[in-house]
């Protein structure tokens, strides 16, 4: 998917077509997971931040799920397309704002998104329509899931 392609779509989380969406616009779940062993986005240097956005797309290129998933560096795009990102709440103003190496994942149908170096180095979005907030958590938790089988997540137990 081409950025031009994306601009001309209609937000699939604005169609009116779920539960509620008469009164209720969208539901919105987000989760937000770094990686180890690079420090948080705004220690990082450019060589981590980097490292990260390559390691993000090798992982993603593996995964069905992720395979679709447009990925637009942030930093590279123009003012105006860095607006209709965070306009589309795909990208928060935050990422806007950063320096060095950052991007989003697009899911084709835009109700997925996945900030990278943002606050943290991973913000996993699901936007729906209407009032969805148990699916939007199942469909961010399964994309979630798959990418942890592939990227190094740090925890603590």
């Amino acid at each position: 998917m081409t950025f031009d392609e994306l601009a001309r779509r209609t937000v699939r989380w604005l169609d009116g077509s779920g539960a509620r969406s008469s009164f209720i616009i969208s539901s919105r779940v987000r989760l937000a997971r770094n990686l180890t062993p690079w420090p948080f986005p705004h220690r990082a240097t450019e060589l981590h931040r980097q490292t990260i956005i390559e390691t993000v797309l090798a992982s993603c290129t593996l995964e069905s799920i992720t395979r679709p998933f447009t990925f637009f560096e942030t930093g590279a795009l123009i003012d105006l397309h860095q607006q209709l990102l965070v306009e589309r709440h795909l990208i928060s103003p935050a990422l806007v704002k950063r320096e060095g190496k950052r991007g989003v994942l697009v899911g084709p149908n835009e109700f997925l998104s996945v900030m990278v170096n943002e606050e943290d180095h991973l913000r996993f979005q699901v936007i729906f329509s209407g009032y969805q907030p148990f699916e939007a958590f199942c469909a961010v938790r399964n994309l979630e899931r798959d990418l942890s089988e592939r990227l190094p997540f740090a925890f603590h137990e």
